[in-house]
């Protein structure tokens, strides 16, 4: 598997070597290059929604998004309109926006 990531701090080349993996230089080249997007960030005022309308329209079409973070960093309703559209093909979610949520 081709192993792409961003962060703020780039990894060494050492580092990127042993891991066998790829750095892109902003969120939106990742999303744009990625078949499966999995997200890793914490939860605070500036990632709640931060993943919305506009990243999903940045993502290829079919791709598979898994969310482990935490569940208000996506924009829910963006979610459903993506994966309505074909957009995602397939959501795995370890959390939502309000947990627990016995409904």
């Amino acid at each position: 598997m081709d192993v792409r990531y961003y962060q703020r701090t780039r990894l060494s080349e050492a580092e990127e070597k042993e891991l066998n993996v790829t750095y892109c230089s902003s969120m939106n080249e990742l999303l744009a290059c990625s078949d499966i997007v999995s997200p890793h960030f914490p939860l605070n005022s500036k990632t709640k929604g931060a993943i919305g309308r506009a990243e999903f329209a940045q993502m290829k079409d079919g791709v598979f998004f898994i969310n482990t973070a935490r569940g208000a960093i996506v924009d829910e309703e963006a979610l459903i309109e993506a994966i309505e559209s074909g957009k995602v093909a397939r959501a795995g979610l370890d959390v939502h926006c309000v947990e627990p949520n016995s409904e």
